[in-house]
């Protein structure tokens, strides 16, 4: 069994632990990734996200260099068990070696600040997929929380990203984008791209999950969806959307957790595709749930799907088959 994981936040809790005087090992933790766990678990490949919440930062490039630099000591420290990649030859030299394959990310277009030059400098860093959007509109586009607003799309400038994230192999990333912006996304790019990290609307009617709408048009060019594990875009959100949030496992049994993560990948796999889905777990993104604590918990997620009538062939394409063939296709050789 392989892994691929199209997204996790386990750099800015890295990040921020530093900041506050504590600092964090990549190599064993408390957090929901750690190398260890994951040579354990079958981890092969691992996005690491810079996600730079732009609201509360007045220089969000900062903010990414900050933590790409957090990335590569932490892949240097921990060099006997993980090395960062950049295309699909390093990769698989990491493989052959048994090492976790570490692809740097950016969670949030917004850091740019609409200086597509910098695009450039993300591309030289490594970086090899960014989400156009967070939680917030940005001068690329409309994000999927702020839709019920007023759904713009992409801007003209957003459009211009698209093209030139294509032009430096950064991996186009929807997720967080809203409906309209994945239109027009569909529309511009000429290459296949990925939603690294969201579920189905269809199971859960919450604005970050795609509709099946978007999630057949997307199977058809070739993307990859990848499956999320919060439980807020699992389950219909009512018992936890109010005033007084409530933790997970005081609203759901781990059972009850694991059947939802079961029921969106079949659904995802029914109407994207079976070389559509992929999994974005968003580990340290989100709470801890009692089905997916952590990366040692993928041998479970595989026994479930199993268990749900999932074929041992679907099953690794969604752990790494179709990310890889996305990564193939669209990274440097």
């Amino acid at each position: 069994m392989k892994i691929l994981d199209m997204h996790c936040d386990t750099l800015e809790r890295l990040w921020k632990s530093e900041r506050e005087g504590r600092p964090i090992s990549m190599e064993s933790n408390a957090l929901q990734l750690d190398f260890r766990r994951m040579k354990a678990s079958g981890c092969a490949v691992q996005n690491f996200a810079v996600w730079v919440d732009c609201g509360k930062y007045e220089k969000p490039m900062e903010a990414y260099r900050a933590m790409a630099d957090v990335f590569r000591r932490h892949m240097s420290d921990c060099r006997r068990l993980a090395a960062p990649v950049r295309s699909v030859r390093e990769i698989r030299a990491v493989h052959k070696a048994g090492r976790i394959a570490g692809m740097l990310t950016v969670e949030d277009g917004g850091i740019l600040e609409g200086d597509l030059e910098r695009l450039s400098e993300l591309a030289e860093d490594g970086v090899r997929m960014m989400t156009l959007t967070w939680n917030y509109n940005n001068e690329l586009g409309t994000a999927a929380v702020k839709a019920a607003e007023g759904d713009a799309g992409l801007t003209p400038l957003g459009k211009a990203c698209v093209e030139r994230m294509e032009e430096l192999s950064i991996i186009v990333d929807v997720a967080h984008l809203s409906d309209q912006g994945i239109r027009d996304v569909l529309e511009v790019a000429k290459k296949p791209f990925a939603a690294s990290h969201s579920n189905a609307r269809a199971l859960c009617p919450m604005a970050r999950n795609l509709p099946d709408e978007l999630l057949r048009r997307l199977g058809e060019r070739g993307c990859v969806v990848g499956l999320n594990f919060f439980v807020p875009f699992l389950v219909r959100p009512l018992p936890w959307m109010t005033r007084k949030r409530l933790p997970a496992e005081k609203c759901f049994t781990k059972e009850q957790i694991m059947e939802a993560v079961v029921r969106h990948a079949k659904h995802l796999v029914n109407v994207c595709g079976s070389e559509g889905v992929g999994i974005g777990s968003d580990f340290d993104g989100i709470d801890p749930n009692p089905a997916l604590p952590g990366c040692e918990a993928f041998p479970e997620l595989y026994d479930a799907l199993r268990r749900g009538g999932v074929a041992p062939s679907q099953i690794d394409r969604i752990f790494y088959g179709n990310a890889m063939r996305l990564y193939e296709e669209l990274l440097p050789v």
